[in-house]
């Protein structure tokens, strides 16, 4: 419907501010895709906008490192004879370019935020697709449970006109009403699981609470798919490692370390170049009573570093990227296990979902029908339709199961890696 996603995210405004007013009702579902669900959220999460707020506070921070100090006015009016009245100006000339170390500093600092923000970004991309695979499961069992319960009142219209004709015991109608209730049971706890997925995924976007959400069907069809079947030459180990590289590339905790790791690096090289004494002049005039002819003053001042030179800052900076070395070869180690752990739960679940997408849950569809069709026409007993019909709704439990895990799975291997599959 929406060939553009910003017109998709001004629409889901503009049905935001209708709720707020009251002009939208309950009953009108806001249905979203997947990839719209994540732009709504990167465009109005809350969370995510705070963390964007840092950006221009590290920015003030680079204009704050890049300042040039004052000049200072002074003055001294001495009351008595032969004393001094001065008046004058000093100004401190920062040596050795530590302007430019102090900016460089600022701005590092200010790639860590942008990092962060990145990552903030990841995290919640990666949020929201597990809490849409939630509410499209949840949807999905809704439906399966309205066509047990569709099944069963057929069922039971045919136990009805039986047990009329007297050609079954009252038992068997007994029997139809209590699997009916059954599964009406089975679709209110079905419908509070949709309200709990609606729930988890409504704060995440940023809406009010009575907007009601459809998830548009997840797409089936993805790039890990290819990789997995399509290629001929395909070994997994391989798959495995070029993943990984991905990862080692595109993670963005690898990114925030490697950013802290700069700040440290220009946090030495300003740390060295304050060892380097800054220049303090001044000129004035100077009298030493009314009567006396006015002095010219020039003073010049300087830090001598005889017994400091900065030698904490640099230990700490160094300590700091030995540590940040350690970090990321931890989070290295924890991104190979990650990424192969899921690859291979993706491969695995895929095959299985094939097995019940393909087979299993066709047969079931058919055997369902044609035991109700048996049972109308009087060739097999209440009990055989009751059994595959059971059967056939645990059959999509189970496949909706999986799926679930399935998407899963793929959220987990594209947070692992970094990038969308």
């Amino acid at each position: 419907m929406f060939k553009n996603i910003k017109f998709k995210i001004f629409y889901i405004l503009l049905i935001v501010i209708l709720v707020g007013q009251g002009a939208f009702s309950q009953e009108n579902a806001l249905e979203l895709t997947l990839e719209e669900a994540i732009a709504t959220a990167l465009n109005q999460n809350l969370e995510l906008q705070s963390e964007k707020a840092q950006i221009p506070i590290g920015e003030a921070g680079v204009a704050k490192a890049n300042a040039i100090p004052n000049p200072e006015f002074f003055s001294i009016y001495a009351v008595g004879r032969n004393t001094d009245d001065l008046i004058g100006i000093n100004q401190i000339f920062e040596l050795g370019f530590k302007r430019k170390a102090r900016k460089n500093v600022a701005l590092a600092k200010l790639n860590v935020i942008s990092s962060e923000v990145e990552q903030k970004a990841w995290e919640l991309r990666n949020k929201v697709k597990l809490a849409f695979i939630n509410l499209y499961i949840a949807q999905e069992k809704i439906k399966a449970n309205q066509k047990i319960i569709e099944n069963t009142k057929k069922l039971r219209e045919i136990a009805q006109k039986r047990e009329t004709a007297g050609k079954i015991p009252y038992t068997d109608l007994l029997q139809a009403e209590s699997e009916l209730l059954k599964a009406q049971t089975q679709l209110e706890n079905a419908e509070i699981e949709l309200k709990q997925a609606q729930t988890e995924l409504i704060p995440l976007l940023n809406l009010p609470s009575a907007i009601q959400i459809q998830a548009v069907k997840l797409e089936s069809s993805l790039g890990i798919n290819e990789i997995i079947t399509d290629n001929p030459d395909y070994k997994q180990e391989t798959c495995i490692e070029e993943l990984q590289k991905i990862a080692y590339s595109s993670r963005p905790e690898l990114k925030i370390i490697e950013t802290k790791k700069n700040v440290a690096k220009k946090e030495i090289i300003l740390a060295k170049k304050n060892r380097i004494p800054d220049l303090e002049l001044g000129a004035g005039i100077a009298r030493i009573n009314p009567e006396s002819n006015q002095d010219l003053l020039l003073q010049a001042n300087f830090d001598i570093p005889i017994w400091y030179r900065q030698q904490g800052e640099i230990k700490e900076a160094e300590k700091t990227i030995d540590k940040l070395g350690i970090d990321e070869n931890a989070l290295k180690k924890n991104i190979e296990a990650e990424v192969r752990k899921n690859f291979l739960d993706v491969s695995r679940l895929r095959f299985n979902l094939y097995q019940y997408d393909k087979k299993i849950i066709p047969v079931e569809n058919e055997i369902i029908e044609k035991t109700r069709i048996r049972y109308e026409l009087g060739k097999d007993p209440l009990v055989i339709s009751l059994t595959a019909q059971k059967s056939y709704f645990d059959i999509v439990i189970e496949y909706l199961n999986i799926l679930k895990d399935y998407h899963d799975s793929i959220s987990r291997l594209e947070y692992g890696i970094g990038k969308p599959i």
